[in-house]
Parts: structure tokens; sequence; C-alpha cells
């Protein structure tokens, strides 16, 4: 006995297979073979949207997630790179905070012969202070202006995307540029221009002369720079509350 496939619809016994694509609601129709009601196609049409929205939603997650242990297989590799090697060291403002010298007595006996900051000068312009920091090693401080202040933050506007290291780094490197006048008998560079303006250009002038000096050295220069800050700060205070 001949048996006649009808291409269209499956042998007899046999369930109809839902093929690639039967979800989608443009296939509805073919399908079930009759035409499916608007509220069921609009139901349909509505899935095929949420599934759609979640496949992207998964995929955009994937790639974050395989961003982010790329970013930190590379971190491993830079850090494991780094172990045992002589030349490692800390980030200036790691240095800073884990200075052996940042504790009261040193700084009790490096403020015992410092010369009294000018109130004068701090009121109309700017205070400064020289400070000896050691048998060979002395540094002018002074207050950081406003204009100054927001000419370094603009900088620091083009490091938003950098590692929290980086920027702090630099932007501790900046404020040093610019509270730094003079190391032993050297001047930085004019923090004015032929104009008399401070500008980006004049301050990145000093952070390169900054920059070119050793962890070591520039930590210790951060955490008195700290301290100056402080006497600058306590000097502002009601003579009452300095006393108290």
């Amino acid at each position: 006995m001949t048996t006649t496939i009808n291409p269209n619809q499956p042998p007899s016994g046999m369930p109809l297979m839902q093929g690639v694509g039967s979800g989608f609601v443009a296939n509805q129709e073919v399908s079930t073979g009759h035409r499916l009601s608007d509220e069921t196609m609009a139901g349909l049409k509505e899935l095929q949207i949420q599934t759609e929205s979640q496949a992207s939603l998964n995929e955009k997650k994937e790639k974050a997630t395989m961003e982010l242990e790329e970013a930190r297989a590379k971190e491993d590799v830079k850090e494991m790179a780094g172990m045992g090697q002589l030349d490692v060291v800390p980030g200036l403002m790691e240095a800073v905070q884990n200075n052996p010298f940042l504790n009261e007595e040193a700084r009790k006996l490096i403020e015992s012969s410092l010369e009294p900051i000018d109130m004068t000068r701090l009121i109309m312009g700017r205070g400064t202070q020289r400070v000896q920091l050691n048998d060979y090693l002395s540094v002018v401080f002074q207050t950081i202006s406003v204009k100054e202040d927001l000419i370094i933050k603009q900088i620091m506007r083009k490091h938003v995307d950098e590692t929290v290291a980086f920027y702090e780094d630099t932007k501790l490197s900046l404020n040093l540029a610019v509270g730094i006048v003079q190391i032993n008998d050297t001047a930085l560079p004019s923090l004015e221009n032929d104009s008399g303006q401070v500008t980006e250009t004049t301050i990145k002038a000093r952070y390169d002369v900054i920059t070119n000096m050793s962890v070591q050295i520039l930590s210790w220069f951060a955490i008195n720079y700290i301290w100056f800050d402080l006497r600058i700060r306590e000097m502002l205070l009601p003579s009452k509350l300095k006393n108290g």
C-alpha cells in the first residue's frame, strides 16, 4: 500500500515539531494553521520583546563580566611581575600613609626650629615657611591660592578614567608642585608666565621637576606640607581656641 506524504502535514501519529523561529509572532499563524486573535498576537509580541530584551541584557552582563575579569587579570600580572624586584616601590600616596616618620615626635622635632609664619603676608597674599627637614635637606612651602587649586582640578578632569592610585598620586604631585617654592638653594620654575598669570603650562613645568624626584623624598615633602597646612589653619583659630 502506497502512502502519499503531504509535506505540509506531519505523518499520522507524529506531533508537529516546533522549529527555530516558531516562537516569533510572524510564524504563529503558519505553525498553528489558523489565525490567532488580536489579543493573543499582542501577548506573543510582548513576550517576544521581553525575550529579546532579556537576551540583550544577558549579553551586556556577560561582556561586562569578561571585561572585569580581563582587567583583574592584568592587575594580577602586574602585581606578580613586581614581586621580588628591588626597584618596586609603593605609590606616592601609599608612601605618605605608611611613612614611619608620620608621627608626632618627628613633627615636634621639626617644628621646634621653625620661624613663625608671617600672618600679614598670609592675609594679603600667601603664607610661606622654610622647613629644615634634616641636616642636608630643606624646603620652602607656600599656601595654594584658590585659582591655582581650580587649575589643578581642571588638569585632573583629564584623568578621571585612570586608576585610583594614579589619580591620587598625580593630584598630590600637582599640589606639591604649586606648594613647594624652593628645595635647598634651588628654586622651582616660576608659577607665573611672562604676563604674570598662573596657567596650566606653568604648573606642569613645576610638576615635571617634582615628579623626577624619588618617591621617598617626595612623600617626605608631602607629609611636611600637611603639617605646614595644619600650622596655617591653627594660626587662623581664635586665641582662646588655640590655648584651649
